[in-house]
């Protein structure tokens, strides 16, 4: 199963506090340092792992670090896709979505569910 990859553009960066305050929202999030992720800026990396429809997936977002232009899943089923929509969801910007081997780049906001997601990764 390949991995995913969430990023903005090239030229730019997620958010690391919106980005976390999305993450905080959602209670399916087993998270070890997120709560002192939100008191301390200096922490680099945010771990969890989510849970969905019998499915999980780990991901990591490097918070302070030159690689906080993305969020990565191990995996891409049914968890890693629908967090991905969720923190499409409660971004501003369109983020957009890639597997390792580079078969596509999606633009998340475009589709009306992670179903619809998902169908448009299956098909790529």
């Amino acid at each position: 199963m390949n991995s995913i990859i969430l990023y903005i553009s090239d030229e730019r960066d997620f958010d690391r506090d919106h980005v976390i305050q999305i993450l905080s929202s959602i209670d399916e999030i087993y998270l070890d340092n997120l709560e002192s992720a939100k008191r301390d800026p200096s922490i680099d990396t945010i771990e969890g792992v989510y849970d969905y429809r019998g499915d999980s997936t780990i991901f990591m977002f490097k918070a302070n670090s030159a690689d906080t232009g993305d969020i990565s899943f191990r995996g891409s089923g049914p968890a890693a896709v629908d967090l991905a929509f969720r923190i499409q969801q409660g971004y501003p910007e369109p983020i957009h979505v890639i597997d390792e081997g580079y078969n596509f780049d999606l633009v998340i906001s475009d589709f009306d569910s992670a179903d619809d997601l998902s169908d448009a990764m299956d098909k790529a």
